[in-house]
């Protein structure tokens, strides 16, 4: 016997009389790399009778009407269905229904044909097979998908052949009140988990797909690793509607398909080595064996671990694409060199430009959790600490990964005698994206004389003696005015200027605190030490004390000039001198 729920009402049972022939047909559906589930094909194959079976014949002026039935045939029992045209008395109560008083046949038949079309027209109704002996209890069940409804031509006079087709992906055994079972359970492998026991009502998918790609970065980790690799992994499904027992949707096409790529998604960085292609390689594990043969023991896990999903709710598919790059350590370094040679200046130059940038250790969902640590931005000044400090912190001194990368250039071109102290250094923070970039240039200008200074600039202007003369103005002498030479020589004398930019950091006194005597005028280089001891003696070898044949000197007034501000420091001081010859 079949039997419809129309519209899933467990009280709009539909018995279709005279009981079609049924043909079940399966077929399996799979993809290269295992069988995904099956599609059953039921088929319907049975005849219209003009005057018997259900569904009964409509009235000609009302279809919403049946036409009376003979009473010595039985009586029509509670009407269910489209139009009201079946009845819910089982053949155990009554083996043939009533006898219906047609006299335009045509017309009979055609109104039963629109009832099994209206009756088969929603996807999802619940369609019972059972034996003629037990009506109540199906042999089997399942949720239908209308495919064709189709009648054969003829004269309509006292039948109709007609044949349907249903679609299902799943053959349920049991009352459809009780929890079913599956038949394709514990009989198909359908490898999604490897699982030969996997019920196929779990996972209910057409088809999926699942692609691994592997790719140089741009981006080096270092210079001990000059590649790093970006690794992407594509999953995607288009699934299938499921049901509850009751008839109503459990979850949507792209819903399942939702659910069969999420089981499969990473949930952490070391899943990124689900990368298929790997082989023992001498000793180690080989990522992309025999083409890139990454060593797997080189990379400690994925980086930056992103997702994008796309759903196609009308095409029942969801997809996500993942990726991570593959590195070591949580960071990323690239920089370039160059240097500045002139004719027009005797220092040369030296400039590094690099860019750190940090990787992330979490998980695409991490992002939502308010407030994180920036990871990036961690991994990232970490790396820029180790590569800039010398002494203290990010002083791009001696010491420093920063400096000795610009020394090997330099020597490399012939420039000697760099100087460790940068004449300029630039570096930018973006937090938000975990990356620093640095700019930082150096130069072979002689080395600093004054503890903490940035620049220094010691210039000295010596004037020799001359002839003494007198300018005596004549009057109308046309060759000007008349020389005369009084028979002496004028003074040595030597001009010393001073000019320093500290760093203020390296003063005592300096910084946020009250604007006094003490931060205004006490922290200058000529008092605080040791810059007022380093002062002292590099003017004790510019005076006029050391020159050979001295005989005597003096000093003019000192000139100071002091910005606490800017920590500019000048100081201006003559000298006259006399010597033996």
């Amino acid at each position: 016997m079949i039997t419809v729920r129309y519209l899933n009402d467990p009280s709009q049972e539909c018995m279709i009389r005279p009981t079609p022939f049924v043909s079940i047909a399966m077929a399996p559906q799979r993809n290269k790399e295992c069988m995904i589930g099956v599609t059953y094909t039921i088929t319907l194959t049975g005849t219209i009778l003009s005057d018997e079976g259900m569904p009964y014949a409509l009235k000609p002026e009302n279809w919403q009407q049946l036409i009376p039935e003979y009473p010595e045939t039985g009586a029509i029992g509670t009407r269910t269905g489209p139009f009201s045209a079946f009845d819910k008395t089982g053949i155990s109560a009554r083996p043939r229904p009533p006898k219906q008083k047609v006299t335009k046949h045509a017309h009979a038949i055609l109104s039963k044909q629109r009832t099994l079309r209206s009756l088969f027209a929603r996807d999802g109704q619940i369609v019972q097979i059972s034996d003629i002996a037990d009506e109540n209890v199906p042999v089997m069940w399942f949720f239908s998908r209308f495919v064709s409804c189709s009648f054969e031509e003829g004269l309509y006079v006292n039948t109709s052949n007609y044949t349907i087709v249903l679609e299902t992906d799943t053959i349920l055994q049991g009352n459809p009140s009780n929890t079913p079972i599956a038949e394709a359970g514990g009989f198909f492998d359908f490898c999604f988990n490897g699982n030969e026991e996997e019920d196929p009502t779990n996972d209910l998918v057409d088809n999926f797909s699942e692609s691994w790609q592997i790719e140089p970065e741009e981006n080096p980790e270092n210079l001990n690793a000059l590649q790093t690799y970006r690794l992407t992994h594509n999953l995607s499904a288009t699934g299938k509607i499921t049901y509850l027992v009751d008839g109503s949707i459990e979850y949507r096409a792209w819903e399942n398909a939702k659910r069969w790529v999420i089981d499969k998604l990473s949930n952490t960085g070391l899943e990124a080595f689900g990368y298929p292609n790997q082989e023992r390689l001498q000793g180690g594990l080989a990522i992309a064996a025999d083409n890139i043969n990454l060593d797997r023991g080189a990379y400690s896990r994925g980086y930056n671990h992103s997702a994008n999903e796309s759903v196609d709710k009308t095409g029942g598919s969801f997809s996500v694409t993942e990726s991570w790059i593959l590195a070591k350590d949580p960071v990323l370094e690239s920089f370039s060199c160059s240097t500045d040679i002139s004719a027009q200046s005797a220092l040369a130059t030296v400039t590094i430009n690099g860019t750190i940038t940090g990787l992330s250790s979490y998980l695409p969902e991490g992002y939502q959790n308010a407030p994180i640590p920036n990871d990036k931005f961690a991994n990232a000044t970490v790396l820029w600490d180790t590569l800039s400090t010398s002494v203290v912190a990010n002083d791009l001194g001696l010491n420093s990964a920063i400096y000795q990368r610009a020394e090997a250039i330099a020597t490399a071109r012939g420039i000697t005698d760099l100087n460790f102290i940068p004449i300029s250094s630039n570096v930018s923070y973006d937090e938000f994206g975990g990356v620093i970039t640095y700019n930082v240039t150096y130069d072979n200008r002689p080395l600093n004389l004054i503890t903490g200074s940035l620049t220094e600039s010691v210039q000295v202007n010596d004037t020799y003696p001359g002839d003494i003369f007198a300018t005596i103005p004549v009057l109308g002498r046309t060759t000007g005015p008349v020389l005369q030479y009084i028979g002496g020589r004028t003074e040595y004398k030597r001009d010393v200027s001073i000019n320093l930019t500290m760093d203020r950091n390296n003063l005592a006194g300096a910084g946020q605190g009250p604007v006094n005597r003490n931060t205004l005028l006490l922290n200058k280089p000529s008092i605080q030490q040791p810059q007022a001891q380093e002062l002292s003696d590099l003017l004790k070898e510019l005076t006029p004390a050391r020159e050979p044949g001295i005989r005597k000197w003096f000093q003019s007034p000192p000139q100071e000039s002091w910005n606490p501000q800017d920590g500019t420091y000048s100081l201006n001081i003559s000298f006259v001198y006399e010597l033996d010859v």
